[in-house]
């Protein structure tokens, strides 16, 4: 597209030489609207403020914070089955807070599911629109970390998601602003990054053929992007089933590979 710009050339010019910072866990959410040549994602521009990626167009997102988690004691290989869960919540609160779009699914009168929920604006919203968070409802379709040189890192899981699946009018809180559609098979659109490249195209495959499909990995090294692929990928629920491709950490990586 018009406008990509490579993350790892950006980050490299400000290599450092002290230890590469942890990737920290973040989710991001495409919302596909639409059929064929019509297909569209919902996009939205990071303010020039913004201390990560200012000026460019995303997909909503953001960090897996405290209250994503399930709120029931966990243990052994539940942790896994927790964090999937978190990735999964963490994109469908940040969809929200970002653009007003709630990803849930409608529930009896009187049902709130996770009450400890209910007192957060997601869980407020959901609750006067008669629904609880689902998610189930997102598929995970790639996953991308940061280069080793940026000052700020993150190992990030996008899902994808049917529009049908939202509902909610659509607003921005002013992190993300000029939230409009973009054409799905758009060669001229608005500025993104390599990686937002990456995961446009993973979610054009991903809407023609659904069915479980290898997660491929977007990392760089030199400052290049390198794609890989052999995780499989499967819809949620991550309730019941932790997808490798979700849990995976990444491996440290060698003074070779910086």
């Amino acid at each position: 597209m018009v406008g990509r710009a490579a993350v790892g050339r950006s980050a490299r010019s400000a290599r450092s030489t002290s230890r590469p910072a942890r990737p920290v866990d973040s989710a991001s959410l495409v919302i596909l609207r639409g059929r064929g040549t019509d297909r569209a994602v919902l996009m939205g521009r990071r303010r020039a403020a913004s201390s990560f990626m200012p000026g460019w167009y995303v997909f909503p997102g953001g960090c897996v914070e405290a209250d994503d988690f399930p709120h029931s004691s966990l243990g052994g290989s539940r942790i896994a089955h927790a964090l999937a869960h978190a990735l999964a919540m963490a994109a469908i609160r940040e969809t929200f807070e970002e653009t007003g779009l709630i990803v849930g699914r409608r529930v009896a009168a009187g049902v709130g599911g996770d009450v400890s929920r209910r007192d957060t604006p997601l869980g407020r919203a959901c609750a006067a629109a008669g629904r609880v968070p689902a998610p189930e409802a997102p598929t995970l379709i790639a996953r991308a970390i940061t280069p080793v040189q940026s000052p700020r890192r993150f190992h990030t899981r996008f899902f994808l998601v049917d529009e049908a699946e939202t509902s909610g009018v659509l607003r921005s809180n002013g992190e993300l602003v000029d939230l409009h559609w973009v054409p799905l098979d758009d060669r001229a659109g608005p500025p993104i990054a390599d990686v937002t490249a990456f995961v446009l195209d993973e979610a054009a495959r991903a809407s023609v053929r659904p069915a479980a499909r290898p997660v491929p990995l977007l990392w760089y090294r030199g400052g290049r992007g390198r794609i890989r692929r052999g995780m499989v990928n499967a819809p949620l629920p991550p309730s019941h089933r932790a997808s490798r491709a979700l849990t995976a950490r990444p491996r440290p990586l060698s003074s070779r590979q910086q």
